[in-house]
């Protein structure tokens, strides 16, 4: 299935899905997420700029994605391994909870990837949190290479280090 652009009449179910997803994961104690990222601002924002993306299957909104060239401040002192060519960045790649498990991810993230080669980019990346088990090993089994960690000091206590990911795309 292809990515589709988000549209402003997609904010309130995408903003429903973030909440379903905020939700999911602090219930298992992974506090990556919360009211101040990814919020509504943020989505409205990525619809604006056209970098807000949704998957949708048969008339049901799977999940979305953010992507774009931004790269955290933090991410600076990342040993990468392309330099040379443009990046993609993967932001607040969500599945909505009741469709997880199903392999709806893996076909977003391929979407993804595809997205990026017909775009000339040379590789993605993406962080996630580490007490991520499940997302860590999703980007891993996906060719993600872990490239190092970084601190975002905005997070709670304990729940402050973001794992690096890299995926050459060429």
């Amino acid at each position: 299935m292809p990515l589709i652009q988000a549209r402003l009449d997609h904010l309130d179910p995408l903003s429903n899905l973030i909440e379903r997803v905020i939700n999911s994961l602090m219930g298992q104690g992974i506090f990556q997420w919360d009211a101040t990222y990814p919020n509504r601002a943020f989505l409205c924002q990525a619809i604006s700029d056209g970098n807000l993306f949704v998957y949708v299957d048969d008339g049901n909104l799977i999940g979305c994605v953010v992507l774009d060239e931004w790269q955290a401040p933090e991410w600076s002192g990342i040993e990468w391994e392309v330099s040379e060519s443009p990046v993609l960045v993967i932001h607040a790649l969500a599945i909505e909870p009741l469709w997880q498990g199903r392999g709806y991810g893996s076909a977003l993230l391929q979407a993804c990837e595809r997205l990026a080669v017909e775009n000339g980019y040379g590789c993605i990346r993406l962080d996630t949190f580490k007490g991520n088990a499940a997302a860590k090993q999703f980007y891993e089994r996906h060719g993600y290479q872990y490239r190092g960690a970084v601190q975002y000091r905005s997070k709670p206590i304990g729940h402050q280090t973001y794992l690096c990911y890299e995926k050459i795309i060429r």
